[in-house]
C-alpha cells in the first residue's frame, strides 16, 4: 500500500471540508430518502464522518463507514464515538470497498461515494461497478 494521501491535511480535513459540507447536505437530503429500503448504507471514503448524520435524517438503520486512510479514520471513530445515535449502528471497515466487501451485507439501500471515484484506478472502479 503506497503512502496515505491523507497524511498532510487529515487534521485539518473538518475545517477544509467544512464549507462545501451545507450543499452536500441538501442534496443527500433530497437523493436519498426513499432509496433506502433495507435501511442499510454504505459509504465509501467516509473520511471523517462528516455527512453520516444525513444517513440517519433520511432512514438508515445501519452504517458501513469504509475508509482506507489511517488518518482519516482517526476524525471518524471520533465522530462516531462522540455520537451516541451514530455509534451504536455504525461499522468502520478499515480498507477500500475492494478489501471490504467480504464483511458488507449482502443488501445495501444505498452506496455514497463523495469524492472518491478520483482516487480509484480504472480496474478498481470496474470492481466497484461488478459489485453495486
Amino acid at each position: 500500500m503506497s503512502a496515505d494521501p491523507y497524511r498532510h491535511n487529515a487534521e485539518w480535513y473538518a475545517a477544509l471540508a467544512r464549507p462545501g459540507l451545507p450543499a452536500v447536505r441538501e442534496a443527500l437530503a433530497v437523493l436519498l430518502p426513499g432509496v433506502i429500503p433495507t435501511g442499510v448504507v454504505v459509504e465509501v471514503g467516509a473520511g471523517i464522518g462528516a455527512t453520516l448524520d444525513s444517513f440517519l435524517d433520511a432512514g438508515a438503520e445501519r452504517i458501513f463507514a469504509v475508509e482506507p486512510s489511517p488518518e482519516m479514520r482517526v476524525g471518524l471513530m471520533t465522530r462516531i464515538g462522540l455520537d451516541e445515535r451514530l455509534a451504536p449502528i455504525t461499522t468502520v471497515l478499515p480498507g477500500t470497498l475492494d478489501e471490504m466487501s467480504g464483511r458488507l451485507p449482502a443488501r445495501w439501500g444505498a452506496l455514497v461515494l463523495l469524492n472518491v471515484l478520483g482516487h480509484l484506478t480504472e480496474v478498481e472502479e470496474t470492481r466497484m461497478w461488478h459489485l453495486v
